[in-house]
């Protein structure tokens, strides 16, 4: 409905002037845009090249991107169904018409905005600050030059420019965004039952023949994945702690340069008594001995006996009812409200809260303010401590790095610096790797490592590693024994479905030749389930969001309840009828209605952007040296 509402205003001549000029938000970013001197052409673009060297990093990040969503289901015939090749080209080339358009609309970057970007990246701040140590390490860790990077984030900045410029340019209407609102909110009641492939499981039987018949025409699905074992030492920062000094000169300038850290909150301390109301009838009669407990505390009585006789808070009780120093936010508002308002050395009347009658006194008060500095001082050696630590162990991981030869025993050389050396068995990516902690980056480094190479120096939970490559078996096809039971619970998976499927379809057939869902659910001993009244983009309960399934709900109606065919789902194939179906009120979404009208812009501007991008794609001359792909 939306699609076609865009293609039927694609033909005004507003759309038809915005197509001209409006710049697609290009989401793959994959690859290098610098060019180098004799780095051979795989393509020109309006007579700008494409370089071998921008090309590769595009194909080997779409190969890995597409092996990890294959996992073990990765092998060549994948590769060539996917046509990666054509993928990453077809990249570069939208990527090199952007440029071109910016280019055209004389939009440019200065270096200024570049390096506010980076500065302002979270990936590169410590404590809301920009920390170059941390920018070389992600620098050294991804194999980029600071060029390399800061030309990305200036491409990056053109576009964002580019989309920010041009959106300006598009408006939708008001019977437009009426008809988003009507479509958004429209909502159908439909009951439905699944044919769950699970319990038809148990009453299929495999042959060997069979298994072995289906494993032959699968032997590309059945991979044994690749195997690393490694060999690695740590380099743990609370090593070196021991062994660092802070000076009262650095702590002073931390302390001065940090001001924000050490703001202390208004605070009080304060004691009370808790009088808890366990019996909503005898509340009267609590709240009078809890009177009775106050005007003693005002007489002189000692508040702390008072409430180590009286208080029914089992966590200060013992300690006279002392709650210590306490910042607003901490107690509810009743109880912070009152403490608040006291002066120090006055007690308050009862006051009530969901935990009972309290009688409080407040000691002292604490205005909000910057801590001192010799109170700030602890805080501040640790701090300075642990940073430095790390600055040391990372110093000396990357020493150690620097000094290993390529036929070096590394145990040996490990022992010489102090350090252990630990080695894994042959694991595979899936395996579990005997370092909790370690990200998907690091992991996909470590098996993009050669027998024999060293790793860089990978952080891991506040810990420094050095990895070396000690073995790697490449991924082969598997023989049928190694498989043999996922071959049959893999077949069993596929026949279950096949008849999951095929009842459903005779379930459909039923319902459209008059019988009742009732009657059909009675018929294939299912239990009929029902939604709640949902729209387009909400779960519906057991089931959950089944995209397929709400596109074809709604195309129902009272006259036509049943649809045309059945709709798959994780659980299995649903048959549904639609019940009802309520038009939208637009009265009662008011408070929504702007964020579903920026969803609706948004939805036709990406339409657009996309149509700009295939027209400019078709308009350019491009000649592709396919011999150098």
């Amino acid at each position: 409905m939306v699609l076609n509402l865009m293609r039927r205003h694609a033909t005004g001549w507003i759309i038809k002037i915005i197509i001209g000029l409006i710049a697609v938000v290009f989401i793959f970013y994959f690859g290098y845009s610098f060019r180098e001197g004799g780095n051979p052409k795989v393509a020109t673009v309006n007579g700008s090249p494409i370089s071998q060297k921008e090309y590769s990093a595009v194909y080997n990040q779409l190969l890995e991107y597409y092996r990890k969503q294959f996992g073990d289901s990765w092998n060549e015939s994948v590769v060539k169904s996917l046509d990666i090749k054509g993928k990453a080209l077809d990249i570069l080339i939208k990527k090199e018409l952007i440029r071109q358009n910016a280019n055209k609309l004389g939009i440019e970057v200065i270096d200024v905005e570049v390096q506010k970007s980076i500065a302002n990246y979270p990936l590169f701040q410590t404590d809301g600050k920009f920390d170059p140590a941390k920018y070389n390490r992600f620098l050294q860790a991804t194999r980029m030059t600071p060029q390399d990077f800061e030309n990305e984030v200036s491409n990056q900045i053109i576009e964002q420019k580019l989309y920010s410029f041009f959106s300006t340019f598009f408006m939708t209407t008001q019977n437009e965004r009426k008809e988003f609102l009507n479509y958004f909110y429209e909502q159908a009641l439909f009951r439905f039952i699944v044919f769950e492939p699970s319990k038809y499981m148990a009453n299929i039987t495999l042959s060997e023949d069979e298994l072995k018949s289906f494993f032959e025409n699968n032997k590309d699905k059945y991979i044994i994945p690749e195997k690393m074992k490694f060999s690695y030492v740590i380099f743990d920062p609370a090593k070196f702690k021991k062994d660092i000094t802070i000076e009262e000169e650095q702590m002073k300038d931390y302390y001065e340069a940090n001001q924000e850290k050490f703001k202390e909150p208004e605070k009080v301390k304060a004691r009370h008594i808790l009088l808890k109301i366990d019996q909503p009838k005898k509340e009267a009669e609590i709240k009078k001995k809890a009177m009775e407990i106050y005007k003693k505390a005002k007489e002189g009585a000692d508040f702390a006996k008072l409430a180590s006789q009286h208080s029914q808070d089992p966590k200060t009780k013992e300690k006279g009812g002392d709650l210590g120093y306490f910042p607003r936010g901490v107690m509810v508002k009743e109880f912070e409200d009152v403490a608040f308002g006291l002066k120090p050395g006055e007690i308050s009347e009862p006051i009530k809260t969901q935990f009972g009658f309290h009688i409080i006194k407040v000691e002292d008060k604490k205005e909000e303010g910057i801590k001192d500095f010799d109170s700030a001082k602890p805080e501040i050696t640790k701090i300075l401590t642990e940073q430095a630590a790390f600055e040391k162990a990372y110093e000396e991981a990357m020493r150690f790095v620097d000094g290993i030869s390529p036929n070096m025993d590394l145990g040996q050389y490990a022992a010489s610096k102090g350090l252990k050396l630990i080695t894994t068995n042959l694991i595979s990516r899936k395996d579990k790797f005997p370092i909790q902690g370690l990200q998907e980056k690091q992991i996909d480094h470590l098996f993009s490592l050669g027998e024999n190479e060293v790793s860089d120096v990978l952080t891991v939970q506040n810990r420094y590693y050095v990895f070396k490559a000690i073995e790697k078996v490449a991924s082969h096809n598997a023989e049928f024994e190694e498989v043999k039971d996922q071959v049959n619970q893999d077949l069993k998976t596929q026949k279950a479905k096949e008849l999951a499927t095929s009842d459903a379809k005779k379930a459909l057939q039923l319902l459209k030749e008059g019988k009742s869902l009732d009657e059909v659910a009675k018929q294939f001993k299912l239990e009929i389930k029902s939604s709640d009244f949902v729209r387009r983009n909400q779960p519906v309960e057991f089931i959950g969001y089944v995209p397929a399934l709400m596109e074809e709900v709604f195309k129902l109606s009272k006259e036509k309840p049943v649809p045309e065919d059945i709709v798959d789902s994780e659980k299995g194939p649903v048959v549904f009828v639609l019940q009802d179906k309520k038009q939208a009120e637009l009265e009662n979404v008011q408070q929504e209605k702007q964020r579903v009208e920026a969803i609706f812009l948004k939805q036709q501007q990406d339409w657009l952007f996309a149509n700009w991008l295939e027209n400019e794609r078709k308009k350019a001359k491009v000649e592709i040296h396919k011999d150098l792909l």
